[in-house]
């Protein structure tokens, strides 16, 4: 049912405020941030359903310093939503022969940004979640993430 305000509802169901009345498809620019940063590949793609955003983005940078923040989500996280997402995230240097180039990610927002932070996983028997260390150089590395989080 197409609802006189705008939005559809379902099941014969009238309430405006159940109606889906904010949906869109788009991409965005993931970009690591740091300095001198270079990139072999920037891709993301999002979902906005309502006031949650579901993204995904692929990353491969191939030098400079990055740090362990991601910016350019489609929407901005609101003042006060700090760790407000939850992620699939992967991390992953080119180098596989060291046990040590490789770690699952754990993805979380900045409150009143549009940037996802970057923590570590417990992997290698450390205590706590440390930031994720891109470390510096010509050293390829590539990230993939999915995740969703709330806007406004």
């Amino acid at each position: 049912r197409f609802q006189t305000g705008g939005g559809i509802s379902f099941n014969g169901d009238t309430a405006a405020a159940n109606a889906i009345d904010d949906y869109e498809e788009g991409s965005w620019t993931p970009a690591v941030s740091g300095s001198s940063i270079t990139y072999q590949h920037q891709v993301g793609e999002y979902t906005k359903i309502g006031n949650i955003v579901y993204w995904k983005c692929y990353i491969t940078v191939n030098g400079g310093t990055p740090t362990n923040n991601i910016s350019g989500l489609p929407y901005a996280v609101p003042a006060g939503e700090q760790n407000n997402i939850f992620s699939n995230w992967t991390y992953a240097y080119w180098d596989w022969g060291n046990a040590n180039d490789h770690a699952p990610v754990v993805a979380y927002s900045i409150a009143g940004t549009s940037s996802l932070g970057l923590k570590m996983t417990d992997w290698n028997g450390s205590s706590g979640f440390p930031n994720v260390d891109f470390g510096g150089g010509s050293t390829t590395r590539n990230f993939y993430g999915a995740g969703f989080y709330w806007t406004s």
